[in-house]
């Protein structure tokens, strides 16, 4: 027995002269390293630690070398052998451990995530910003796409079954479409055409990307089922077949509009658990992917950073409200290369119930003679009142209202102050809460009388809060035809500008001078002017069914459309 066994191991073992090709043969085609998988220093086989598929893995044959089962020869050939198969297994391992990390980033690890965005963020600074390769799509035309049709289907994610809105964008959304000519809300978020406008506040990053990634499955599978029966494809004139489920076509895309409503977004300081590159990596990019880089818009109302408005020290009427921050530059963060043209500013729109109580009381004035069939002359009503400002002092439990107690504090002084062009009566102000939660979406009950009192005042004065831009009041003030005045903003809402719609003011003074100056009989036609064209602006462009078909329509090249 033990001859036989003998015989077949010498049958096996290769001879001098067939080892000395191989190894000659290896050392032009670059195959050393791997003859260490099949001879042994001394030429004997090691088919003895072969697995079932005939195959010594790498990692094998290196544990037998610890072991001593391969004996270190004295061969120079054998050891470069060795040598050189050693470095591959060390890169071989090296690369397991890159994949193995990103797996972990691809599984949300949220810190590494983030210092692989900062590394590669360094490096573009270093190098002074430059830009980042093209998407893989391929897709670099600016150019918005064209709707096919019109009313255009829209489809607010997540959709509420019964159609009501829960949340301040849900409401300006549905209202819009609601009273548009030129959209309709979509009967099915899959209808061919149809557009996405997504209420960020209402749903997480993942699961939009699966809604999406769930939509575009169901519609391949309705265009290769109209494919196969005959029919004319629901999404136009795709290519007739489909590589895979992955592979997609322009014809099947649709257009998602994401709208981050929230009075802080992501790129704020204090944003440390999930900033904007996290926002990038789950939201946008995932969806560039998806349905091609075209196709993704990104709203939001953050567009300054560092904002937060501090007391007035020692009593210095004269200093400016401040910090006021600096805008955000977007066009220097990585998700505006996975998404189309520019991050779109956003700013309240007024309410629609608010202007039905306002045309209803001018309704009534008419019919009593005290205005004029022209709905935007508003503005020349008799209003027995000065000024108002709706804000009480202490009324904020956060403490961030600091430039609205102090509008408030110059708003009660000056009616205590003699005009004397008015005669020996002081101004009328109000400086106070009207009702109580004004303005939420709770308090609709408060909208008509807030209309009605809206109308008694020539001067609207609204603040914002000290650490975000932006608020309702502002356009539901331009509504109301009385000339309004507004703490400064890195940029004011489309159309308005200082001096023609609306008046800015900058510190304490300087808002005592210009509602001193505007109450003056002389400058009482420029007052009623600026108020009839703000109220112009705030009607024709931001409505509800204006801010909505702007965002459909609008040109995503610029702020704001």
């Amino acid at each position: 027995m033990s001859s036989a066994r003998q015989a077949r191991g010498d049958a096996r073992r290769p001879s001098l002269i067939t080892t000395a090709a191989l190894l000659f043969m290896a050392a032009f085609v670059g195959i050393g390293p791997y003859m260490v998988m099949f001879l042994n220093e001394d030429g004997t086989s090691l088919s003895r630690d072969h697995n079932s598929h005939g195959f010594v893995s790498p990692r094998h044959i290196l544990r037998s070398h610890r072991r001593g089962a391969m004996r270190t020869g004295s061969s120079p050939s054998i050891d470069r052998m060795r040598a050189g198969y050693e470095q591959m297994a060390k890169s071989q391992s090296r690369d397991k451990t890159k994949l193995r990390h990103h797996k972990r980033v691809d599984s949300g690890g949220d810190e590494t995530k983030r210092r692989r965005l900062r590394e590669v963020e360094t490096e573009r600074r270093r190098n002074g910003y430059p830009l980042l390769p093209p998407s893989s799509h391929g897709e670099d035309s600016q150019a918005p796409p064209m709707m096919a049709r019109e009313p255009v289907p829209v489809q607010i994610i997540p959709a509420n079954s019964d159609g009501s809105s829960s949340s301040r964008l849900s409401s300006l959304l549905y209202e819009g479409i609601e009273s548009s000519q030129r959209l309709v809300l979509a009967s099915s978020p899959h209808e061919n055409d149809v557009v996405w406008l997504v209420d960020l506040s209402r749903i997480m990053c993942n699961e939009l990307v699966d809604e999406a990634d769930s939509n575009m499955r169901k519609r391949i599978e309705r265009h290769r089922q109209a494919t196969r029966e005959g029919r004319a494809s629901p999404f136009g004139q795709p290519p007739p077949s489909l590589a895979s489920p992955t592979r997609l076509t322009s014809a099947l895309q649709w257009k998602i509009i994401i709208i981050d409503f929230s009075d802080f977004g992501y790129v704020a300081e204090d944003d440390v658990y999930y900033g904007i590159d996290d926002f990038t990596l789950d939201c946008i990019k995932p969806l560039s992917d998806l349905i091609g880089r075209r196709n993704v818009y990104f709203a939001s109302r953050e567009h300054v950073l560092g904002r937060n408005i501090q007391p007035i020290s020692g009593g210095d009427e004269e200093q400016p409200f401040g910090p006021l921050g600096e805008r955000i530059d977007y066009q220097r963060m990585h998700l505006i290369h996975f998404m189309m043209g520019k991050v779109r500013r956003i700013n309240f729109g007024h309410r629609t119930l608010l202007e039905h109580c306002l045309e209803d009381e001018l309704s009534k004035k008419m019919e009593v003679g005290v205005a004029n069939n022209n709905p935007l002359d508003m503005a020349s009503l008799d209003r027995p009142y000065d000024i108002s400002h709706f804000w009480k002092v202490g009324n904020d439990d956060n403490h961030t209202s600091v430039i609205r107690d102090a509008v408030n504090d110059v708003v009660r002084s000056l009616g205590d102050i003699h005009a004397p062009d008015k005669g020996p009566s002081t101004m009328k102000t109000f400086a106070d809460q009207f009702g109580e939660d004004l303005g939420s979406f709770k308090s609709i009950n408060l909208t008509c009388p807030l209309a009605r009192e809206m109308l008694q005042y020539k001067i609207l004065v609204v603040a914002q809060k000290d650490k975000y831009e932006g608020h309702y009041r502002l356009m539901d003030a331009l509504l109301s035809g009385a000339l309004v005045m507004t703490d400064p903003m890195s940029s004011l809402p489309l159309f308005l500008e200082d001096r023609v719609n609306i008046v800015v003011y900058r510190s304490p003074a300087e808002l005592k001078r210009l509602l001193k100056f505007y109450l003056l009989r002389d400058h009482e036609a420029e007052r009623i002017e600026i108020g009839r064209k703000g109220r112009e602006i705030a009607l024709r462009h931001h409505s509800p069914a204006a801010w909505v078909e702007r965002m459909v329509f609008g040109n995503w090249s610029t702020l704001m459309g």
